[in-house]
């Protein structure tokens, strides 16, 4: 096989398929044919002349192409410096000791001094005395390991607390330096710290209110309940009712009609405040409570599930229907009582009357309230009579004679047997028509003494 001959022989790699020197050999003769047309051709030195040509053209392209390179390496590289000046967090190259050997200009505003005046101290001594062992323990694991380590810790600062940092470092590739990420966490330290605080507040109440506080998913299932409503439900800890639902505590009477309108608030929005719910348990036995229920939203304002607090009335309930009873009762005996009744507060004024006192005095009952009891006192002035149930207040009641005007303006005698009642300050009066009595008294002292001994007599 026959060694190349003439000027090809001494450039070989301009030979070939493909690769960068085709390409430049490719452009360079592109370039010099389009400066050669026209030129009388020669044939003793064209070729090697030719050659000479492409050589210098193919080393001005080089250069052409090293300046552009050179221009976007600076380029590339004040986009970096732009990057890592104007970066939102701080960023710090450290020596194994702590000292900084370069920081940008976040990480110096997070230190309070000027970038160049960082250079050679210690990251240690901006950190906050209490913190300092755990940033000397964080810089100590990130050089002997080559996993990023993290740490959380508070600076020192000038005329007070300073901020809270997160700092994330990893060892350079020659292991000399570490590059360090420093972010200032206040902000989120101070929420965390108050949502921290939220919870214990929140822990308290409902661990110490005897309400059962409960909160629900959009499916009724329990995700939250206090400690008791866990002990009413016979749970040793409160976690174990996650998932249940009422249907698991109470009969389907009770759970279907709380799962109802627990759906109703979580389709429409609306609320339930201070609802009687009757609740029957699986033994049979019936509890009452005062239930409020109000849909549970997230950040951005969508029903997630809801949060009620039941508050047992069992007692109350009990009571009032005791309380009911009574006065039921009571406004039995009130209105066929044989004797005429009244009631009168404390400013005197009548506030019921029976049958009785209504027709012994004419009037009806509706024209009776109101009316006060000196308006119809027959004996005693307002003033008398003021002191009289002064008195009466006093001793919590009374036993007296008087008369009482009528409608018709007669006057009735009465007795009275009055009660008085300090928790309502009502006066309760019995009265007895006394005119039948008084008029065979009477009748009595009129008849001579002869006549009534012959009337004693037997026939």
């Amino acid at each position: 096989m026959k060694e190349p001959t003439g000027p090809d022989a001494q450039c070989p790699e301009t030979h070939g398929s493909g690769g960068p020197q085709t390409d430049l050999r490719s452009r360079t003769e592109a370039r010099l044919k389009e400066q050669e047309e026209g030129a009388p051709a020669n044939a003793g030195e064209a070729g090697l002349l030719h050659e000479l040509r492409v050589r210098l053209m193919e080393l001005e392209i080089q250069n052409e192409e090293l300046r552009a390179s050179r221009a976007e390496m600076e380029r590339l590289g004040r986009r970096s410096c732009d990057l890592f000046d104007f970066a939102p967090v701080g960023y710090f190259s450290l020596e194994p000791d702590g000292a900084i050997i370069q920081a940008n200009r976040a990480g110096a505003s997070l230190l309070s001094l000027e970038s160049a005046a960082l250079k050679g101290t210690l990251f240690g001594a901006y950190v906050a005395e209490a913190d300092r062992p755990v940033f000397e323990s964080f810089l100590k694991q990130t050089f002997a390991t080559e996993d990023r380590q993290t740490c959380a810790v508070a600076m020192a600062g000038k005329d007070g607390p300073g901020v809270f940092v997160q700092i994330v470092a990893a060892l350079s590739p020659d292991k000399r330096e570490c590059r360090a990420v420093v972010e200032d966490v206040t902000a989120h330290r101070r929420m965390e710290e108050a949502l921290r605080h939220e919870q214990v507040l929140f822990r308290s109440l409902a661990g110490a209110i005897p309400d059962d506080i409960y909160f629900k998913d959009r499916q009724s299932r329990f995700i939250r309940i206090n400690d008791t409503l866990a002990k009413l439900f016979g749970l040793r800890d409160p976690a174990q009712a996650i998932g249940r639902t009422d249907f698991d505590f109470f009969t389907e009477e009770h759970a279907r009609q709380a799962f109802d309108d627990e759906q109703r608030i979580m389709s429409t929005g609306s609320t339930l405040v201070g609802i009687e719910e009757k609740e029957t348990w699986p033994d049979g036995h019936v509890t009452w409570a005062s239930t409020t229920k109000v849909p549970l939203r997230d950040a951005r304002g969508n029903i997630t599930g809801m949060v009620g607090i039941s508050r047992d009335i069992t007692e109350q309930k009990r009571m009032g229907e005791a309380l009911a009873e009574q006065a039921e009762t009571y406004r039995a005996l009130f209105s066929t009582a044989f004797d005429g009744v009244i009631e009168a507060d404390e400013h005197l004024h009548i506030v019921d009357a029976n049958r009785v006192y209504c027709r012994l005095l004419g009037y009806t009952r509706m024209e009776l309230l109101g009316r006060r009891i000196h308006d119809i006192e027959g004996n005693e002035t307002q003033e008398q009579v003021k002191h009289h149930l002064q008195q009466m207040r006093r001793d919590g009641g009374g036993r007296f004679e008087t008369r009482h005007r009528a409608k018709d303006g007669r006057l009735i005698d009465l007795e009275f047997n009055v009660t008085y009642i300090p928790n309502r300050g009502r006066f309760i009066a019995f009265c007895q028509d006394l005119s039948e009595r008084k008029r065979a008294a009477e009748a009595s002292q009129d008849t001579p003494a002869d006549a009534r001994a012959d009337k004693g007599k037997p026939a």
